[in-house]
C-alpha cells in the first residue's frame, strides 16, 4: 500500500511539473513570434499603403477634374447658337432627338428647329399636333363584343373635366373637339377645363376665344377654372368636380381623344 502510495504521488507531480513545462514553452514562443512579428512585419507595411491610397485619391481628382472641364465644353457647344444653312444632318441636337426618328425628314433646317423646341417644352410633337385636323378620325380599336353592345338611351347626363398645365392649345382643343363630337349630345352636359396656373400666353386669349365661341351657340357649355397658383392633379380635379353639375362627373388630362362609345 505504501509502494503504491508513494507511486501515485510520484507519478502526479510529474503529470503537473510536465504540464507547467508545456505553459512555458507556450508562452515563450509566443513571446518570441510575437516580437518577430512587430520588429519585421509591422513597421514597412502601411507606408506603402499610404502612399497608395494618397495615389488613389489624387488620380480620383484628377479624373473628376476631367469631367468637369469635359462637362464644360458639352454645355458650351449646347448653348451655341445652331448651325447655319439648311443641312442639319450634322448637327447633334436634330440627328440625336428621337422627334425625328421616323418623321419630320422632308422639315427644313428652320422648321425642324422650331419642332425640336416645341417637343423639349411639351414633351410630344406639337408641332405636329398643330397641323393636324381638330376632328380628324381615329381606328375604332374596340373589340368586337364591345361593338355590339347596345346601352339604354335614357343614361344620366355627365360632366367631362380636363385638366391641364401649359399644354398645346391644339392637343386640348382637340380633347374638347372630339368629346363633343363622339359623345351623345343628350348626355353631355359641360365640359369644365381647369387650368393649374398655366404661363403659355396661348391658353389665355386664345383659349378663351375660342370658349366664347361655343358658348354663343351653346350657352355655359364650357366652364373654365383658373387657379392662382399651381395646386396639383388631385386638388385640380377636385375644382372641376366642384364646378360641376351634372349627377356623372368624367376627369381627364387634356391630351385625350375620345372614340366612339367611350
Amino acid at each position: 500500500m505504501a509502494c503504491t502510495r508513494r507511486t501515485k504521488t510520484l507519478v502526479s507531480t510529474c503529470v503537473i511539473l510536465s504540464g507547467m513545462t508545456n505553459i512555458v514553452c507556450l508562452l515563450y514562443v509566443g513571446w518570441v513570434t510575437n516580437y518577430i512579428a512587430n520588429v519585421y512585419i509591422k513597421v514597412p507595411m502601411p507606408v506603402p499603403e499610404k502612399k497608395l491610397e494618397g495615389d488613389k485619391k489624387g488620380e480620383t481628382l484628377r479624373i473628376i477634374e476631367r469631367l468637369d472641364r469635359l462637362e464644360n465644353v458639352v454645355n458650351q457647344h449646347i448653348q451655341e447658337t445652331p448651325l447655319k444653312g439648311e443641312d442639319v444632318l450634322g448637327d447633334k441636337s436634330f440627328s440625336d432627338s428621337s422627334l425625328f426618328a421616323h418623321w419630320g425628314q422632308e422639315l427644313s433646317a428652320d422648321s425642324r428647329r422650331v419642332a425640336l423646341k416645341m417637343f423639349q417644352y411639351y414633351g410630344y410633337n406639337g408641332y405636329l399636333s398643330d397641323r393636324l385636323s381638330l376632328d380628324r378620325a381615329i381606328p375604332d380599336l374596340r373589340p368586337d363584343g364591345c361593338k355590339n353592345i347596345t346601352y339604354p338611351s335614357n343614361l344620366p347626363q355627365v360632366s367631362i373635366v380636363f385638366i391641364f398645365v401649359n399644354e398645346a392649345l391644339s392637343v386640348i382643343l382637340r380633347s374638347i373637339h372630339s368629346a363633343m363630337h363622339r359623345t351623345p349630345s343628350h348626355l353631355l352636359k359641360e365640359i369644365i377645363l381647369v387650368d393649374d396656373n398655366s404661363d403659355n400666353d396661348e391658353l389665355k386669349e386664345k383659349l378663351q376665344d375660342f370658349v366664347s365661341e361655343t358658348n354663343s351657340q351653346r350657352p355655359g357649355f364650357i366652364k373654365v377654372v383658373r387657379h392662382d397658383k399651381q395646386e396639383g392633379l388631385i386638388r385640380s380635379r377636385v375644382s372641376g368636380w366642384r364646378a360641376a353639375t351634372a349627377p356623372v362627373v368624367a376627369l381627364f388630362d387634356a391630351h385625350v381623344e375620345f372614340n366612339i362609345g367611350w
